[in-house]
């Protein structure tokens, strides 16, 4: 797909895979819409209602969505609170629902899954029911539009090198001194960006850190 002045919307903007997403997009030739907290809360689809309004006011269609914004609430079952299982699930399914059903994009919609969407992870089921929420609407819609736009790709990542998460990133930095493998956000961005250029899309493209070190030697 040529990206020249595709308009690109990204949530999760601030910071970590989201920010080397509009950087990505950006140097690609994009138009490219980063979403971060100033612009609304994605716990609230009143929020998300109105930052698609303005979306299609200033920039009209949208090409590419890509719901890359997430809550990790990483707890046993007796320590999670409600609240955090209905944030988990508003950030991580319902709000990626929402944009796409307001924003319907002429082309793709990329959504930012997890291997806690594919593998029961203790000590994290809001985390692992919500990602498995978004897998299933994902994978659900790839059907529903089989041979329609837009598009619809889950990329199902494994554990990356950002603050998300329980740990920060120096702390998976000693992590990984020890062994532990972790994604380059900067790598996943420009290799799902190169996969979305050259028409490699698929229904779900799965990137472990496996992929990432036999890139890097």
């Amino acid at each position: 797909m040529d990206m020249k002045d595709k308009v690109v919307v990204v949530t999760g903007a601030g910071g970590g895979i989201g920010s080397e997403f509009v950087r990505a997009f950006g140097e690609a030739g994009a138009v490219v819409v980063g979403l971060t907290r100033e612009d609304g809360d994605l716990r609230r689809v009143e929020d998300i209602l109105d930052i698609c309004s303005r979306i299609k006011n200033e920039r009209g269609a949208v090409d590419i969505l890509v719901n890359n914004a997430g809550v990790g609430v990483y707890k046993d079952l007796r320590e999670v609170s409600v609240s955090e299982w209905n944030d988990s699930m508003a950030v991580n399914a319902t709000a990626p629902f929402v944009l796409i059903k307001e924003l319907m994009p002429r082309e793709l919609v990329v959504n930012i899954g997890s291997g806690a969407g594919v593998m029961p992870f203790a000590g994290r089921v809001a985390y692992c029911a919500s990602k498995f929420a978004l897998r299933g609407m994902s994978l659900s819609l790839s059907e529903e539009y089989e041979g329609k736009k837009p598009v619809f790709c889950l990329v199902t990542l494994g554990s990356t090198m950002t603050d998300f998460g329980p740990l920060n990133v120096e702390e998976k930095r000693r992590l990984q001194s020890d062994g532990k493998k972790y994604l380059d956000a900067k790598w996943v961005a420009d290799e799902v960006v190169r996969r979305i250029v050259e028409d490699e899309v698929e229904d779900e493209i799965v990137i472990y850190p496996d992929e990432y070190e036999k890139s890097s030697n």
